[in-house]
C-alpha cells in the first residue's frame, strides 16, 4: 500500500472550519453594530414628558357652566313622527321633582314602553326616571320624585327612549331629547 499523506486533507478541512467561523463572527459583529447604531439614532429623538401625556389625558374643565336653575325643557322629536313634549323640574317640599308630558306615537303596551332618563354631561352619568304612562288625554306622562339626599342639579339633559319589555336596563333608541337651559 502506498502511503498517502492526510496532511492536505486536514488542512483543507481546517481552512473550511476557520472560514465558516470567520464568516459567522463577521455576521454577529455586523448585527451588534446595527443594533448599536439603531439605538443610538433613537436616543437623538426628542422625548415626551409624562406631564405632557398626563395633560392630554386630563379632561379640561367646562368653560361654560351648565344651567342648573332652569325649570323647563322643550323636548325635540328624533324620529320624524311629529312627537312633542315638555319636561319640568324643581323642588317641592325639599325634594327634587321632574315631570315629563309628551305626545308620542302609539306603541304595543304589552311589549314596549317609553322610559324617561336624566343625563349629566360632566362628569357623564345618567339614570332612569321611570316608565311613562298615559293620562286621560292620551298624553304620555311621567313624574319622578328624587331622593332628598341626592344631588340632581347637574342632570340637565332629558331623554325619552322606546324600550322593549325584555328586562334589559340600558337605554334603547332615543325618541325625544331636550335640555334645561
Amino acid at each position: 500500500m502506498a502511503y498517502r499523506s492526510t496532511y492536505r486533507r486536514r488542512t483543507r478541512i481546517g481552512f473550511r472550519v476557520a472560514g465558516t467561523g470567520l464568516v459567522l463572527a463577521a455576521l454577529v459583529a455586523a448585527f451588534i453594530a446595527s443594533v448599536y447604531l439603531f439605538r443610538k439614532s433613537n436616543n437623538d429623538l426628542p422625548t415626551q414628558n409624562d406631564d405632557t401625556i398626563a395633560n392630554v389625558l386630563t379632561a379640561a374643565p367646562v368653560a361654560i357652566p351648565a344651567a342648573t336653575n332652569s325649570k323647563e325643557a322643550v323636548l325635540h322629536d328624533l324620529t320624524g313622527q311629529g312627537a312633542s313634549g315638555v319636561a319640568t323640574r324643581g323642588e317641592k317640599d325639599g325634594h327634587y321633582y321632574h315631570t315629563i308630558k309628551a305626545i308620542l306615537p302609539g306603541i304595543d303596551r304589552a311589549s314596549q314602553m317609553y322610559e324617561g332618563w336624566l343625563v349629566r354631561p360632566v362628569p357623564y352619568d345618567y339614570f332612569s326616571t321611570g316608565e311613562m304612562v298615559t293620562n286621560d288625554l292620551g298624553e304620555f306622562v311621567l313624574e319622578f320624585n328624587g331622593d332628598p339626599r341626592g344631588e340632581y342639579s347637574g342632570y340637565t339633559q332629558v331623554v325619552i327612549t322606546l324600550e322593549a319589555k325584555d328586562g334589559i336596563s340600558d337605554p334603547a333608541a332615543h325618541v325625544m331629547e331636550g335640555e334645561f337651559e
